[in-house]
Order: structure tokens, then C-alpha cells, then sequence
């Protein structure tokens, strides 16, 4: 992943998406030899900060205009 990149997910859309692997995995056991490694790379994504969890409506950007 680019280092200059700034990936902003909501919430809502992560909550989903580690739904989804998690249902996935229920369902169909073998998926999880694909959904795991996933998962692992969601989290430590968003613990190293290269992706940032953002609340409906707020950007950090647009707020401080010149």
C-alpha cells in the first residue's frame, strides 16, 4: 500500500464487510483459508493507521477553509 494514500472507510461499511467473513466462514468453513488472512490484514490495517475508521458526515479535510 502507497504510504501517501489516505483511505477513509465509515463505520458502518467495515462493520458490514467483517460481517460478511464472518458469515462466510460460518457458512462455508473452507472459505476461511481466504477470509482469515483477509481479516487479519482489515485489522491490521486499521491499527497502523493506514486506514482510518471516519463517523457519517465528518471530514477533516473540508472543515478549515482558507
Amino acid at each position: 500500500m502507497n504510504d501517501e494514500q489516505d483511505l477513509r472507510i465509515g463505520v458502518v461499511l467495515f462493520a458490514i464487510i467483517i460481517l460478511i467473513l464472518t458469515l462466510g466462514v460460518i457458512v462455508f468453513p473452507i472459505i476461511a483459508l481466504f477470509t482469515v488472512p483477509t481479516y487479519l490484514a482489515l485489522l491490521f490495517a486499521i491499527s497502523s493507521e493506514r486506514v482510518s475508521l471516519q463517523s457519517s458526515g465528518s471530514d477533516d479535510d473540508s472543515s478549515e477553509e482558507e
